[in-house]
């Protein structure tokens, strides 16, 4: 049966009212520009009652009983100026929610981006590994790879993420992992901030949270071109190589680091 009405509601009113939500989607697949979200994961808080998921097109049923009116209210709390989301690759995440018309109006943190700036050599920036290396809630994967391999056939490996949208919204282990990402999210983006801090990084750090969002308007809308100046360009670059070729020995290869060094 669908997620309770005062279920829903209480998600959503706790989105609402936090001033950070940690947002994550789980969907029938990785290509934003053909799959969908089936659910949603809001989480207000470190604790896990304070992270919900509202399943909206899974397979197996038992979603919300108004998809669109939930959508609807979850958009209208996107509008928010003052909000602060943050999420592990939120750039898909945003991708896949404007596919329903949710459009984050404000502050968007990527928890994958900071752990990158905290240390590039990190051995993965996948969430798991992240969340390891912060020594915060570990992701709750491999019960949910064997239910799924259980229900479905195959290996019990990360491979069965493809059948995550078959499951039924109630499904309890598929439950407890979307709710469990979010937990984990909230405390790995708790345990960055004095990382960044201590590593004197706010600057560029809010360099990165802008550029998040340029990022998701250029490959969400594209890039305008100047077509006039793209042909000029064109030509003016061709101009150059000829005349720089001209002043070159007949058997200079510019591609040969050795022989550049010398003439250079």
């Amino acid at each position: 049966m669908p997620v309770t009405a005062d279920y829903v509601q209480k998600a959503l009113t706790a989105a609402r009212q936090s001033p950070k939500v940690v947002y994550d989607t789980e969907t029938d697949g990785l290509d934003w520009k053909r799959n969908k979200v089936v659910g949603y994961v809001l989480t207000v808080g470190p604790r896990p009652d304070e992270s919900f998921y509202l399943p909206v097109r899974n397979g197996g049923g038992a979603n919300v009983a108004d998809v669109d009116a939930v959508e609807a209210e979850l958009a209208d709390i996107a509008k928010d100026p003052n909000k602060l989301w943050v999420g592990h690759n939120m750039k898909f995440d945003m991708h896949m929610s404007a596919n329903h018309g949710i459009l984050f109006a404000g502050n968007v943190e990527c928890t994958q981006v900071n752990m990158a700036l905290i240390n590039e050599n990190s051995p993965s920036f996948s969430l798991d590994g992240c969340c390891t290396q912060a020594r915060v809630q570990a992701k709750k994967g491999d019960a949910l790879y064997a239910h799924l391999a259980k229900l479905f056939g195959g290996e019990p490996a990360r491979s069965q993420m493809a059948n995550y949208h078959k499951l039924a919204g109630d499904d309890p282990t598929g439950v407890d992992y979307a709710l469990g990402d979010g937990t984990s999210t909230w405390q790995l983006h708790g345990w960055q901030g004095p990382e960044l801090d201590k590593q004197d990084l706010r600057l560029v750090w809010s360099v990165e949270r802008r550029v998040l969002r340029t990022l998701f308007n250029m490959e969400r809308h594209g890039v305008r071109i100047d077509l006039e100046r793209l042909n000029w360009l064109e030509q003016e670059i061709d101009k150059r190589y000829k005349e720089a070729v001209r002043i070159l020995p007949e058997d200079f290869n510019p591609r040969s680091p050795t022989q550049v060094r010398k003439w250079l």
